[in-house]
């Protein structure tokens, strides 16, 4: 996704609004395609959008990647609900 784009989360960030994405990331890797760079606050998924790995999987909570324990989608909603 060009950085330039409008998104949803930057007009709801810009009205004062908390945002986050949770899952899989289709638009870019790198800063500032990255969930974070077009206008999330919390990000915590898969970048690539793609994995064979359901458990123990490598997941990026904002800029950070490392491996978490556990099941990908009980991961994933634990951190939304949070």
């Amino acid at each position: 996704m060009s950085p330039s784009e409008t998104t949803l989360a930057e007009l709801f960030q810009e009205n004062g609004y908390g945002t986050g994405c949770f899952g899989k990331w289709h638009n870019g890797a790198v800063y500032p395609e990255t969930p974070n760079g077009q206008g999330f606050d919390e990000f915590f998924g898969l970048l690539g959008g793609v994995t064979r790995r359901y458990f123990d999987p490598e997941l990026t909570h904002n800029d950070e990647t490392r491996q978490y324990e556990g099941y990908i989608t009980e991961l994933l909603t634990d951190a939304a609900l949070d």
